[in-house]
């Protein structure tokens, strides 16, 4: 079987599922990013006698907090959690169970999330060149830092995505108020 890499696995490996594969009971919520609660499968947390659910995951990012003992990441954190494996074990398990279809494929709904972030974004940077043609050269400078920004924004990042998108507002209107 081929090895996968660290990336590969966290972007086709989903939390969820293999909380389903380690029949571990998952409640659907709505709070903040989190979209399912659940008891922490850690073998160390608490004793192993947790009454109700303090890890909690957000499976628009595939990634997991818990609340009683700051475990968190990706999908290889939490197999590591759930099996009590190291992070060459998990690597190798995952790269067993993984679909191959799904290597290098981030899911439409992912994909999708980020979009209307991105698309703002581009639209501003449209908008303030039509309204200031004459300052196209600060314009272009401050374009070629926004996308050094966004190089290091993976695509379904949502958080940092709305930041920048904030950030260049901030940015813009603080410069063309003035004027």
């Amino acid at each position: 079987m081929r090895r996968y890499s660290k990336e590969e696995l966290i972007k086709a490996v989903n939390i969820v599922d293999l909380a389903e594969r380690f029949a571990i009971g998952l409640d659907p919520i709505n709070s903040g990013n989190f979209t399912h609660r659940c008891k922490c499968p850690s073998k160390e947390h608490k004793g192993g006698t947790e009454r109700t659910g303090s890890l909690y995951i957000d499976s628009d990012n595939n990634n997991f907090y818990c609340f009683g003992c700051s475990a968190s990441n990706n999908a290889i954190d939490f197999y590591m959690l759930c099996k009590d494996v190291d992070f060459s074990a998990a690597l190798q398990a995952l790269s067993d169970i993984v679909d191959p279809a799904k290597i290098g494929k981030v899911s439409t709904k992912k994909r999708s999330v980020n979009m209307p972030q991105l698309f703002e974004i581009s639209t501003s940077f449209r908008e303030i060149q039509k309204a200031h043609p004459e300052d196209l050269e600060w314009i272009e400078g401050f374009m070629k830092k926004t996308d050094q920004f966004l190089e290091n924004i993976d695509r379904y990042d949502v958080s940092r995505a709305k930041d920048l998108l904030k950030k260049v507002k901030f940015v813009i209107r603080r410069r063309y108020s003035k004027k």
